[in-house]
């Protein structure tokens, strides 16, 4: 029999065969391994080439099957019709002939995967045997999507087509994902949403006729990951959304990811759940069972009994927002209450003592940074909160000193000329403070004689968290050993140890300096790497005052003239609303006593 040339084109083309058999109810991932339509073919028995006249054909190779044949022959057994018949069919579409009969065409064909185009869906259901409907799929505005197609060929399990417009005709290919419910129109009308597993479940439901109740599917059906595939954002509140899954272990599971995916919907539906077991249904029974027999004139109420027996449904999955909440109880039970400062208002308008967070005190050499954190030691050993200092340029008895003259409330103690000539005075102030030094001295670490590197310092920060020490200070940070990537190591350093606060709610302390030829008090004006002004959370600069200014503060009692010797400029406040004021600082050398004179009024002496 003479061949057109486009039943010549489709024998030598491998896409036409494929959709064939998609038709016939397989899919062919694997040309070498294909499970037989035509058999219950449990082995992948069957396979698809190209022969030596370039024709694609199918061959299965079960000695109770052995089909084979090209796309004609396929099509005429899903249809159980005679080949002949088939070809006579296909010509009248195409009654050109080719330009020779079945020889293998010069040059060979390139073969492709393009699926056949049909003239409209009527062109593909009419070859269908036992079609059992066809379900039209529109997205939000109302344009078609495509189609569901079900049939059944007589003895066998359903089978399922997916087409889509393309061009001006049919194709036999699913359409993009995200998917549209099926009848979106009735969903956005009603007030109640029954999801159903498959299209006949969603049909005999919106049957009934319930006021202010749809049923729907998802395209095709159960199947994993399918939920993610689908568009539900219809479903939002205030909507009430009824799953019902089929009585089977899949159909089950599905539901249950649908329901999760319905939970992370804003407004968030009222989801209720219909347990199969407790209709009665079981073995893969789902709504049409539960409703098929039963007289029309009782389907309603049988309907409103199964809807009524629907329970709320709450994911058991950790909330996204469980850290939000579990913030709010940690703050209202003090649990994640900022440790305190010296300065209050520093305090509340940095929040540079937060839990879990990184925290800069930056300052050009000879700032008194030293000083400010020694100070925040004796707060937190006074009220019993547990800390950790690193004091990378000095020793522990430097520090305990200084601590000494603050408790003493004499700068005098750190003069060796006013010690000489005082010795009893000193050693009483010794005998005075010898246990408060004691005590206090074992929170402060000895700088190794040798400089430490990023990584050890890390290495040391994450030891004082693990015994739960509340802070953890290091002074200064630019006291390490230098590197040939420092740019590198410092970004390495501030992400390690910002993770290390946040997992333990440890606030971490760095102090460092004014980078070199800098002048100003910015976020460009650190020393070390960008990592360290874009990852910390609080940044504080310190700018002494010689001589004193005086300047106009705000305080909680008013406004004042204050003369200042130091102000401690909020420069990075993620926790709070300080940043671009400045505290204004007073101290009183001669006793080692420090006042917070209030915020810094613009124009004030302070620009």
């Amino acid at each position: 029999m003479t061949q057109t040339r486009e039943q010549q084109r489709e024998r030598t083309e491998r896409g036409p065969l494929v959709e064939a058999m998609r038709i016939a109810g397989c899919e062919v991932a694997n040309d070498r391994r294909i499970r037989c339509p035509f058999h219950q073919d449990h082995h992948a028995s069957a396979e698809i080439k190209a022969g030596k006249d370039g024709v694609w054909r199918f061959r299965c190779y079960a000695a109770t099957c052995g089909f084979s044949g090209d796309v004609y022959d396929v099509r005429a057994k899903i249809e159980g019709k005679a080949v002949g018949d088939v070809l006579t069919e296909a010509r009248d579409d195409d009654r050109r002939p080719a330009s020779c009969p079945t020889r293998k065409p010069e040059p060979a064909p390139v073969a492709t995967d393009e699926p056949r185009r049909y003239a409209s869906i009527e062109a593909v259901t009419r070859r269908l045997p036992g079609l059992e409907g066809v379900w039209v799929w529109r997205d939000t505005d109302g344009e078609l999507v495509g189609w569901t197609i079900r049939y059944r060929r007589p003895g066998e399990s359903k089978r399922m087509l997916q087409a889509k417009p393309d061009d001006d005709g049919v194709v036999l290919k699913g359409p993009q994902p995200p998917w549209p419910l099926l009848y979106l129109p009735k969903i956005l009308a009603a007030h109640i949403v029954i999801l159903c597993e498959g299209e006949p479940k969603a049909d005999i439901i919106n049957a009934v006729g319930l006021a202010d109740v749809a049923g729907t599917s998802i395209l095709g059906g159960a199947g994993p990951q399918k939920e993610l595939l689908t568009d539900v954002k219809s479903l939002r509140g205030p909507k009430v959304v009824i799953l019902w899954p089929d009585a089977d272990e899949g159909g089950i599971a599905f539901m249950r990811a649908m329901a999760e995916r319905l939970w992370g919907l804003y407004p968030r539906p009222d989801i209720l759940w219909i347990d199969p077991a407790a209709l009665g249904l079981a073995g893969k029974q789902d709504v049409v069972d539960f409703l098929r027999d039963v007289p029309e004139t009782e389907r309603r109420q049988r309907l409103q009994d199964a809807i009524d027996i629907a329970e709320p449904w709450r994911s058991t999955r950790p909330t996204l927002a469980a850290g939000v909440r579990q913030n709010t109880e940690d703050i209202i039970s003090g649990k994640l209450a900022d440790a305190p400062l010296a300065f209050e208002q520093l305090r509340v308008l940095s929040r540079a003592t937060a839990s879990g967070i990184v925290t800069l005190l930056a300052g050009p050499g000879g700032s008194v940074k030293t000083w400010l954190l020694l100070l925040q030691t004796m707060i937190w050993f006074d009220r019993d909160i547990s800390f950790a200092y690193l004091g990378l340029e000095e020793d522990r008895t430097y520090c305990l000193e200084r601590i000494q003259a603050i408790q003493e409330g004499n700068i005098e103690l750190l003069n060796p000329d006013w010690v000489k000539e005082h010795p009893d005075e000193k050693r009483a102030a010794d005998d005075r403070q010898e246990a408060y030094l004691h005590a206090l001295g074992q929170s402060l670490f000895d700088a190794p004689n040798d400089a430490m590197t990023l990584p050890q310092i890390a290495e040391w920060i994450r030891r004082r968290a693990a015994e739960r020490r509340r802070i953890v200070v290091v002074d200064p940070v630019t006291a390490v050993a230098p590197v040939k990537d420092c740019y590198i190591a410092d970004r390495q350093f501030v992400t390690e140890v910002k993770t290390i606060a946040r997992l333990t709610n440890t606030t971490i302390i760095l102090a460092t300096h004014r980078r070199k030829g800098g002048t100003g008090f910015g976020l460009d004006d650190l020393c070390g790497g960008a990592a360290y002004s874009q990852l910390t959370q609080c940044i504080l600069w310190v700018e002494p005052h010689r001589p004193p200014r005086e300047v106009m503060a705000l305080s909680p009692a008013g406004r004042s003239h204050a003369t200042i010797n130091l102000s401690i400029h909020v420069a990075k406040a993620r926790k709070a609303a300080g940043a671009g004021k400045s505290i204004g600082i007073c101290i009183d050398w001669p006793h080692a006593a420090f006042r917070e004179s209030g915020v810094v009024l613009k124009g004030s002496g302070n620009d």
